[in-house]
């Protein structure tokens, strides 16, 4: 009986610490830069990522194995690379996303840079977070905002495993004369699991889905034409975080945009991924 009864306690134990909370936080020192491989590009229609967010979101099995691909993507190389540092106006740090080599631009097609241009922000990011990934670079546009929320922000309070909440984003963003119908919005990030890796270090694994939709119609303001269209954005994502060290250790997501205006789909898809050196 007392066998019984150790073995009942060290398993409730062992229990209470696998699923004990934690903090997340990020830890940049003095004179410290920590650097990513960073990838920020347009890619071919990967039809494992093509999905609707709201499906995502109430499918457990796809949630499964979407996980599983991006675990296995293989992230197409880019020449950037994203620095980590101590800010000195504040308890924060600095990111700072700048071309590696002197490439030429242009030679991605036209097309491809324009939606670069109009959904991923510029290639080049500069501003500041705060130790919870909160932006204090009040004066960036939407778009650069974005890509620094999805990539660096973290909770407030400790969590445990199963723990979710949501991110400050609004992806989708359309010009004049359009008069919504349907607008919806939900992110959703989770605490998947924790292990811990070859050095000892905490990892934290954590899963994202964003997704927005947008029905409604453009209205021609010189004319009675009506052109309906549809929007939607799906943000997918899994990363490790090194809580002992408070850095990644990888992040990948990747970003389904779709258009649907009089009957013509145009399809977009963006990868965004940090790998530490």
């Amino acid at each position: 009986m007392k066998v019984l009864l150790l073995l009942s306690s060290f398993l409730l134990a062992f229990c209470q610490t696998a699923n004990s909370e934690t903090l997340l936080r990020w830890k940049v020192e003095d004179n410290e830069s920590i650097k990513y491989k960073t990838t920020m590009l347009p890619i071919k229609i990967d039809q494992r990522f093509a999905l609707n967010g709201f499906d995502v979101l109430n499918n457990e099995q796809l949630q499964q194995q979407i996980k599983t691909d991006l675990n296995s993507f293989l992230t197409p190389e880019d020449s950037l690379i994203t620095t980590l540092t101590k800010n000195k106006m504040s308890k924060g740090f600095r990111v700072r996303t700048t071309r590696l080599s002197s490439e030429d631009t242009n030679r991605q097609p036209e097309s491809t840079s324009q939606v670069l241009n109009d959904w991923a922000g510029p290639i080049e990011l500069l501003g500041d977070l705060d130790d919870r990934g909160n932006v204090e670079s009040f004066y960036l546009s939407q778009k650069q905002r974005n890509i620094l929320v999805q990539m660096f922000s973290i909770p407030l309070a400790k969590v445990k495993t199963g723990d979710s909440w949501t991110l400050p984003t609004n992806l989708i963003e359309i010009g004049h004369n359009f008069v919504p119908t349907l607008a919806q919005r939900k992110t959703k990030v989770t605490f998947d699991s924790k292990e811990y890796n070859k050095n000892g270090d905490l990892i934290a694994k954590l899963f994202y889905v964003m997704a927005e939709s947008v029905n409604g119609q453009f209205e021609d303001p010189y004319s009675d034409k009506i052109y309906p269209s549809k929007f939607q954005y799906t943000y997918l994502a899994y990363a490790d975080f090194n809580v002992s060290k408070g850095r990644w250790e990888k992040h990948t997501g990747v970003s389904y945009i779709l258009i649907d205006n009089e009957k013509k789909i145009n399809e977009h898809m963006i990868v965004y991924a940090l790998n530490k050196f």
